[in-house]
């Protein structure tokens, strides 16, 4: 086979390996480095917190609520979703942030435009679990959880579960990784000026979890060296 030839057959299979590496969602950033590409939806489901903790009144209506103050102004808290693409790289420290969609609060009714208090200031409003589901190029789902409580500024959130992991499609070797890692997410504040919260959370893509296992037996081995040699020179 001619020079020019060999080229051309080479040229051609690394456009098919290219456009078949694409078609499993994995794609070569500028660096070298690999990034999962992948579409994605979000879900919301709101559930009320103790009841005997509210001064007012929750209704949780799946990817809504109802919260009724004593002073009988209702404001109704929405989750808006999300369905976009996110690119998840696999360069440590690189992670991307991607939204998972917005929550809202509506007033209606007579009265101040006030959310409900708690008699016990730890105690939970409600509770949002934000569903995550990747839909091409395979289907994978998870979930981040907070609770919300009410104070002075508004609806504060704080996270119950603040990590997910979504299965990928088998990485090309001599890589292995086996989910995105969705972590991160920043600290919606809902106030009564009827704004849109985003939510947003940083993606990356995770090694196999045996890899993690021999990285951590590595620094513990480094770190026990170090101490060992400490007791012996103090």
């Amino acid at each position: 086979m001619s020079r020019g030839w060999r080229y051309l057959v080479v040229g051609a299979a690394l456009c098919v390996n290219a456009a078949s590496l694409e078609a499993q969602g994995w794609i070569k950033m500028p660096n070298g480095s690999l990034a999962y590409v992948a579409n994605y939806t979000t879900s919301g489901m709101f559930t009320c917190g103790n009841a005997k903790y509210i001064i007012g009144k929750c209704t949780s209506l799946g990817n809504s609520v109802i919260l009724t103050s004593a002073g009988n102004a209702t404001a109704t808290i929405t989750f808006n979703a999300a369905n976009q693409t996110f690119v998840a790289p696999s360069t440590p420290g690189l992670g991307r942030r991607i939204s998972l969609g917005s929550v809202q609060a509506i007033f209606s009714g007579p009265g101040a435009h006030v959310f409900p208090k708690q008699s016990v200031t730890a105690a939970r409003m409600f509770h949002l679990n934000v569903g995550i589901t990747t839909t091409s190029p395979m289907v994978a789902t998870g979930s981040i959880a907070m609770a919300f409580a009410s104070k002075p500024a508004g609806l504060f959130a704080y996270y119950t579960r603040n990590i997910t992991i979504l299965a990928v499609t088998p990485s090309p070797p001599p890589s292995h990784y086996t989910g995105v890692v969705v972590a991160r997410p920043n600290w919606p504040l809902v106030i009564s000026d009827e704004e849109p919260a985003d939510i947003t959370a940083g993606v990356s893509v995770a090694p196999e979890p045996a890899t993690l296992a021999l990285l951590g037996s590595g620094l513990l081995g480094v770190f026990g060296l170090a101490r060992r040699r400490r007791l012996r020179e103090g």
